[in-house]
């Protein structure tokens, strides 16, 4: 199982290369997925020599905006509005 980081860049790579550049509406993330990327997104700044405790922008990932419903399995949604679920 790949990282939700992983997961979300390979889908929104996919997305860009599927339709000339265009940007999806939004990633929709679980409460843990969202955990887990935000925990991703800590430790590569350390790696790139930020504080742990340095403040990381939660509403958007690579330009996407993200939302967070408890009910969600982790999804794309398009830039026309179809959802795709996001690799596991």
């Amino acid at each position: 199982m790949s990282s939700i980081h992983q997961s979300i860049t390979d889908a929104i790579r996919a997305h860009w290369q599927a339709h000339n550049n265009a940007y999806p509406q939004k990633i929709i993330l679980s409460p843990a997925q969202n955990l887990e990327l935000r925990e991703m997104q800590r430790i590569a700044g350390i790696g790139q020599g930020k504080p742990a405790d340095a403040p990381l922008r939660t509403d958007k990932f690579l330009g996407v905006i993200i939302e967070v419903e408890a009910s969600s399995t982790g999804v794309l949604i398009a830039h026309d509005g179809t959802q795709h679920p996001l690799p596991q």
